[in-house]
């Protein structure tokens, strides 16, 4: 160990850009020649073996198949140090197998990663043939060494982050979402199946009907003005939309209508025809039927309530004047068509409407983000608007609205509160039964009792 002394002393030294361990080996020293050789040896298949162990810990990190990796890692390692032994048998004549200390029968200290020691190996003395002074091995071993040692280390890497990369291109579309709290990406990007997603829809409204009455009339209230706000944007989306192809316009009402639903569904608040899929677990058995329709009753009236005042409000801000006059008379059209309908036609459009808003929201709680629950929820909306359907919580805005707007636009009373209330009563019954049976159809079938 005498040799090692010097070494020390001497320090980093940058001028030697070949040295991994920073310091300076002249070619012609002349003590432990041979025992310098091996310790360089066994220094550059470490580093090799560290470089791929590093490489597989930072990619498995990074994708999130750490244990693959690692254990990759140590594999590479193994293979950096097994390619400097190799190397170390031919220049210098020494066994120094993969980081001995220096000794010819020190024990391998290489392949880096979860492979942990090597395990001790004896190196049978031999010396060079030729008459080659050990001065001229030594240097030719240290270069020698040192090359086998990087490239092993480099072809380590480079293999681990291709495979780390396959890993996580195999693993990542199969993560499932079961896990409480925030997704990860992976996550966020694929779908829960039909079974989990109805247990988390179900889970859902069991707990909305449990809520204390006084947050429960509160979010009634606003899921109210929500979809009001849904509808007043559909109406100004109308106006002046006779220009224009009957589908087109309709579509596009459609589609901004969805506005009211994404604020229910993000902000937070309490929808009835939403919440017509607490059917589903009544019927499963989970929730108690006496619960359920107290907890409808009340959203009903409180959306009731959120209707007629945004009508109020909506109308003193006189946005019915847009357009000279075009969005308030695309509200009296909207509200004569409505109430020119029959009872049995209002049923049934009532029954179609909310089949489609409650699969709006069962999409919704299959997203993780807003972008993704707005995505689930849009299409069924401007589906049910676009066709014309009866929704109960919306008429409670546009048909109040259309009735007012009649005395102030001096328009002709075309619209008696007789067929308001007639609309609102069939399209009621008709959501219950829709959303009814989305719920209990599910149930039926993920669901066991």
């Amino acid at each position: 160990m005498a040799d090692a002394s010097p070494h020390r002393r001497a320090g980093r030294s940058a001028r030697d850009p070949l040295c991994l361990a920073g310091h300076r080996h002249p070619p012609d020293r002349g003590r432990g020649d041979e025992a310098h050789s091996l310790r360089l040896c066994g220094l550059y298949g470490v580093v090799g073996g560290r470089l791929g162990r590093g490489s597989g810990m930072a990619d498995g990190r990074r994708g999130g198949a750490g244990r693959a990796d690692r254990a990759g890692g140590g594999a590479a390692g193994q293979a950096a140090c097994g390619s400097a032994r190799v190397a170390a048998r031919s220049p210098c004549g020494g066994d120094a197998p993969g980081g001995g200390a220096g000794r010819p029968d020190g024990p391998a200290r290489g392949g880096g990663g979860a492979s942990g020691l090597a395990g001790p190996h004896r190196a049978a003395p031999s010396r060079p043939a030729g008459g080659a002074g050990p001065a001229s091995l030594c240097a030719r071993g240290r270069v020698g060494f040192r090359c086998a040692g990087l490239a092993a280390g480099v072809v380590a890497r480079a293999g681990l982050t291709r495979a780390s990369r396959e890993q996580i291109a195999r693993t990542a579309p199969f993560v499932t979402t079961s896990q409480k709290g925030d997704p990860s990406m992976s996550d966020q990007a694929v779908a829960p199946d039909p079974p989990d997603l109805t247990r988390t829809v179900f889970e859902a409204v069991t707990e909305k009907a449990q809520q204390p009455l006084r947050p429960m009339i509160i979010l009634g209230l606003l899921a109210g003005i929500y979809v009001g706000l849904g509808g007043l944007f559909a109406t100004v989306a109308l106006a002046g939309a006779e220009d224009m192809p009957f589908g087109a316009g309709q579509v596009l009402a459609g589609v901004v209508f969805s506005l009211g639903l994404a604020l229910v569904l993000i902000a937070g608040s309490e929808l009835f025809t939403g919440n017509t899929l607490m059917l589903g677990p009544v019927t499963a058995g989970q929730l108690p039927g006496g619960t359920a329709a107290r907890a409808l009753s009340v959203v009903y009236l409180a959306n009731f309530a959120g209707s007629l005042c945004l009508a109020v409000l909506v109308l003193l801000a006189g946005v019915h004047q847009g357009g000279d006059g075009a969005v308030g008379r695309a509200a009296l059209d909207l509200g004569v068509t409505k109430t020119d309908k029959s009872f049995v036609a209002l049923l049934a459009s009532g029954v179609l409407a909310n089949m489609l808003v409650c699969l709006a929201v069962w999409m919704a709680h299959a997203g993780h983000t807003v972008t993704q629950k707005i995505a689930g929820l849009m299409l069924p909306i401007a589906a049910f608007v676009a066709a014309g359907l009866e929704h109960s919580v919306a008429n409670m805005y546009l048909l109040p609205y259309a009735y007012m707007l009649q005395f102030v636009m001096d328009q002709p009373a075309v619209i008696g509160l007789g067929g308001v209330l007639r609309n609102i009563v069939a399209a009621t019954l008709g959501n219950l039964i829709g959303g009814g049976f989305v719920a209990i159809a599910y149930g039926a079938v993920h669901i066991k009792r």
